[in-house]
């Protein structure tokens, strides 16, 4: 008899978030949740098939390991252009 420790994928409930305007470079504006059996070590952002980082791939967002999601300036800037070219 012999066993054998498999790593099981994480799961996610589906989470969507929203956050109010005008943030600051730096603000918590989403925490996601997710379970392990192994306990969840860690979040990052999935940029390719083998490559993560906890920055998105516009740079407009962060991820810590405690899955707390905040704006970058370059998201912060690009969230003013938006309002700018919507006329806002």
């Amino acid at each position: 008899l012999s066993e054998t420790n498999v790593d099981e994928a994480a799961s996610f409930d589906n989470q969507t978030h929203s956050y109010a305007e005008n943030q600051e470079a730096g603000a918590t504006v989403a925490t996601l949740t997710a379970s392990d059996i192994d306990g969840v070590q860690g979040f990052a952002f999935k940029l390719g098939e083998d490559s993560y980082s906890t920055t998105s791939a516009d740079g407009f967002f962060q991820i810590d390991n405690n899955g707390n999601i905040t704006i970058t300036a370059a998201g912060v800037e690009a969230a003013a252009l938006g309002a700018a070219g919507r006329g806002e």
